[in-house]
């Protein structure tokens, strides 16, 4: 199992949530047969993951998510994100 390595000015992330976020966008890449970084980038996942958002409001304000990628998957994520920080 290959770590990726932590860049020092990187803070450490959740790593479970940010797993969890990343099957979820393959999930969807699958699905509409594209590129996982279509869905979101690693860098929004990691914002996702340091914020969680749990809003519309909060989703649309994670750099790198809009609103149309919240109609399109927000839901998605959140429902992750809200079971990971246990609402």
């Amino acid at each position: 199992e290959d770590k990726p390595e932590k860049n020092k000015d990187e803070e450490p992330i959740d790593e479970g949530l940010f797993t969890e976020l990343r099957m979820v966008r393959q999930r969807i890449a699958s699905v509409e047969n594209v590129p996982a970084y279509v869905i979101f980038h690693d860098s929004t996942l990691k914002n996702m993951t340091k914020f969680k958002p749990i809003t519309k409001e909060e989703f649309v304000n994670i750099k790198g998510s809009s609103e149309n990628k919240y109609e399109k998957y927000g839901e998605d994520f959140i429902s992750v994100i809200k079971k990971h920080v246990g609402n």
